[in-house]
């Protein structure tokens, strides 16, 4: 069962509608509290944690640490989303906690760069008005999405996202020909948030094998993602390769390894892009001539 989404917004906007659709496109469950300066959270319960155009004062800010606290506790992501009329100062000090710095620098018709990662997604459309702040970061996570000027429009920082985009309703709403794209990277994005790893998954029915059996694979997609290039690894118990499959959109469901010839202990997960997104399976390999080891298996 997948847990829930939490989303707390401070000061309600256009994109507020916006986020709240693409997160329910993958999630039904979605606590939606707007502009509570106390905040009660399940936290045993929680998956993800939407900031929306919060913290918008000091008082939300204070209660903003102490959830930002508890989630890193817990570890569970937040996706924090800068609105279009959240104030400086307090985007500034949300920056002293975290990688990233903020120069007041407003920039328009500013476009993202190529990203590997997303570039079925990312086109050369202008995106007006675009930011009322450069951010600047050391950070150089692989899946961040810069503007043409340099600064992040998304910036991953361990489990967590910070999206400097603060008009993403009226972008989509003015990008008549690329809005699918626009709207289509946004909802990619949610949920890498909050499946982390696991946006595929894959199943065994057991976890011991003959060296002369099949392995029936079921994977299923977390996501509802078309992928195009997964790659299936296995790797022995010295973490060296053992061999490699590419799992086509025609073929994700279900897929059959062949016999494992070697004995011993196998790991099994999904790579995308060089990026790894599901679950890893631990098997155990023995020679067929040992009948008594898989007895009741």
């Amino acid at each position: 069962k997948d847990k829930n989404i939490s989303l707390i917004t401070g000061i309600p906007s256009l994109n507020t509608r916006f986020i709240k659709q693409k997160l329910q496109s993958f999630n039904k469950n979605i606590f939606h509290l707007f502009l509570d300066d106390s905040i009660d959270i399940n936290y045993s319960d929680l998956q993800l944690l939407v900031f929306d155009n919060y913290p918008a004062n000091a008082k939300q800010f204070r209660e903003f640490n102490s959830i930002a606290r508890k989630l890193n506790d817990n570890k569970i992501p937040f996706v924090m989303i800068m609105g279009p009329n959240q104030d400086f100062e307090i985007v500034n000090r949300i920056s002293d906690n975290f990688n990233f710095s903020v120069t007041k620098e407003i920039n328009e018709n500013l476009v993202f760069q190529h990203n590997d990662l997303y570039s079925s997604y990312i086109s050369s459309y202008s995106i007006p008005p675009t930011s009322y702040y450069k951010i600047s970061t050391t950070n150089n996570n692989k899946k961040n999405i810069y503007y043409s000027n340099g600064s992040p429009a998304v910036l991953f920082e361990n489990l967590s996202m910070f999206i400097f985009c603060p008009n993403l309703s009226s972008i989509s709403y003015k990008l008549t020909n690329d809005s699918d794209s626009f709207n289509n990277l946004f909802e990619i994005l949610f949920k890498e948030a909050y499946y982390q790893n696991n946006q595929t998954r894959i199943f065994v029915d057991r976890n011991k094998f003959f060296n002369n059996e099949e392995i029936d694979l079921d994977l299923i997609d977390n996501s509802k993602i078309i992928y195009t290039d997964l790659i299936l690894k296995i790797k022995d118990g010295k973490d060296s390769l053992y061999a490699q499959y590419a799992i086509g959109p025609d073929n994700f469901s279900q897929f059959t390894i062949p016999a494992i010839t070697i004995p011993g202990t196998y790991n099994i997960y999904l790579l995308n892009k060089n990026k790894k997104n599901s679950n890893k399976l631990i098997i155990e390999i023995f020679k067929h001539d040992n009948e008594s080891t898989l007895s009741g298996q």
